[in-house]
């Protein structure tokens, strides 16, 4: 590959236009402490290119504009988000049936928790059950639902359509 740095932002960006675009499409599943993100089933890609890492992190600035919590949401959103990336890139290697699960797990994992703060943060009212708690069990499993039903065949696609043009190598 003749250049590496404009593939790799320019893989970032595509990645982070269709995560923006799905999350502010779906607004009313997207946010709050049910939710349905489905752009989070991306974060396979992490798994295959780390162009998607940045990708990610910067659809969800752009996503979570359209946050009802604002600028808490656009701010630990995508810390979140970063922390998950980096461990779902950190665990690829390690695979189930060809498919990392642990590495898809990384952002039910830490999306769940940062909801749970947040919702505290918002409605500290509501206590550690219904403020923390319910919340993260939500976003836990709607998260692994996403990463895993849409998340796995979205893997083997990617790898079996774009094979190595998704890679940096």
């Amino acid at each position: 590959m003749k250049n590496k740095p404009l593939y790799f932002i320019t893989l970032s960006a595509a990645i982070a236009a269709v995560y923006a675009a799905l999350t502010i499409l779906l607004a009313p599943v997207s946010f709050a402490s049910i939710q349905f993100r489905l752009a989070e089933s991306l974060n396979v890609l992490c798994c295959i290119t780390p162009a998607a890492i940045p990708g990610m992190v910067v659809g969800c600035i752009l996503g979570n504009l359209a946050s009802p919590l604002g600028i808490l949401d656009m701010i630990l959103g995508p810390v979140a988000t970063l922390i998950a990336c980096v461990t779902a890139y950190m665990l690829r290697k390690i695979k189930i049936g060809g498919f990392p699960v642990f590495a898809a797990i990384s952002p039910a994992l830490f999306n769940g928790i940062l909801v749970g703060v947040l919702e505290c943060a918002v409605t500290p009212q509501a206590g550690f059950v219904m403020g923390f708690l319910v919340p993260f069990i939500s976003v836990f499993i709607s998260e692994i639902v996403v990463c895993t039903v849409l998340g796995i065949p979205l893997y083997f696609a990617a790898q079996k359509v774009l094979g190595n043009k998704l890679s940096l190598k």
